[in-house]
């Protein structure tokens, strides 16, 4: 390896040794590795995020400088981000390398062609099957239709229902985070809507004229994902009547009545 070069963690498509001789990069003897306490995260891009228990496969690579500042230059990922992590080689060997990663605000939507080119690259580099179904539940299971997280960006109020004796819907919030949606009981109440989704019961939402069968996860308290679920709260709902609430929601108390909705792929009707 070039010892003036850079070492740099891959984690998405830069993986992909061709992708980057296709831009006039050459990156000799790729090493697999990994991560721990960072998590992949898969929305439009795929990014890292602090996760104390996971643990992200990936390939370090010896690039020069001026390459590497040259592929994060490009349209589509000059926002990412660059910070230092401590990967774990084959040989048990320990390597700092620079990761470049997403803010957490620019982490939207969802990008399932992404999705399926980073789960078929991950599986040729012969990454643990592990990794591979942390993409498969982001690609699959997880991914919502662009349109209803439109509709959520443009909408304060969703409505949901819950159970086979539910027959009216109910106004609730739900929040994006990284592609995937949440929703919290105001009431802390382990009865109606949120009771029975995290007792495993199905249930519907409906945006605008369209309804969606959903499912749910309860999420755990200590999830690292509630600090960036509260902060999705506070950003989402910043109207002036709504901001007190938002406030409240956001807050600790909160976090044990906070479920995953998830899309059960029958589809939309």
């Amino acid at each position: 390896m070039n010892p003036d070069g850079t070492a740099v963690f891959f984690y998405g498509l830069f993986m992909d040794e061709s992708l980057l001789g296709a831009k006039g990069i050459r990156a000799p003897k790729p090493r697999v590795g990994y991560v721990d306490g960072y998590g992949l995260q898969i929305g439009q891009r795929a990014t890292l995020v602090p996760e104390p228990p996971a643990r992200t496969y990936g390939v370090l690579m010896m690039l020069e400088a001026s390459d590497v500042g040259e592929l994060y230059s490009g349209e589509g990922v000059s926002d990412y981000v660059p910070e230092t992590v401590s990967v774990v080689l084959a040989d048990g060997s320990v390597e700092s390398a620079t990761c470049y990663n997403l803010p957490a605000s620019a982490l939207q939507g969802t990008n399932p062609e992404y999705a399926r080119s980073l789960l078929d690259l991950a599986g040729r580099l012969g990454l643990p099957e592990e990794h591979l179904q942390r993409i498969r539940e982001q690609s699959e299971s997880r991914a919502f239709p662009e349109e209803f997280l439109r509709f959520l960006r443009e909408n304060t109020l969703a409505e949901i229902r819950v159970g086979p004796d539910r027959e009216t819907f109910l106004e609730i919030w739900m929040v994006e985070v990284s592609g995937r949606i949440f929703a919290r009981s105001w009431n802390r109440s382990l009865s109606g809507w949120f009771g029975q989704l995290v007792r495993g019961a199905t249930g519907e939402v409906r945006f605008g004229e369209t309804t969606m069968p959903i499912s749910g996860e309860s999420l755990p308290a200590q999830s690292p994902l509630m600090s960036a679920i509260d902060r999705a709260y506070l950003e989402r709902f910043t109207q002036p009547y709504n901001v007190p609430y938002a406030e409240a929601i956001s807050k600790p108390e909160y976090h044990a009545y906070t479920v995953e909705i998830l899309p059960i792929r029958a589809g939309l009707s």
